[in-house]
């Protein structure tokens, strides 16, 4: 059984784990600096983009709207979340 010092030593952890080459080259995005860039500079194609990856019931009529201090996204879009977590 663990022991309460065991669980306070595995807290204070403060080393990283790197992940195999193997898996690193199987990574969906591969320039992170890059998707950030794209991201700031033109939101509406990169979530446009980021979206179309998933299975959309209806399409979206615009992107996002952004009415201080509301932020809505896909307006117009039909999507079941839990249809695209399935295999």
């Amino acid at each position: 059984m663990v022991n309460q010092g065991q669980i306070d030593h595995l807290l204070q952890e403060s080393g990283q784990i790197q992940p195999p080459d193997s898996l690193v080259r199987q990574v969906y995005l591969k320039d992170h600096k890059e998707a950030h860039r794209q991201s700031i500079d033109d939101p509406e194609e990169f979530w446009s983009g980021v979206a179309e990856e998933l299975d959309w019931f209806a399409p979206w009529d615009k992107v996002f709207q952004w009415d201080y201090p509301r932020f809505k996204w896909f307006l117009g879009a039909k999507c079941n979340i839990t249809y695209n977590c399935l295999d």
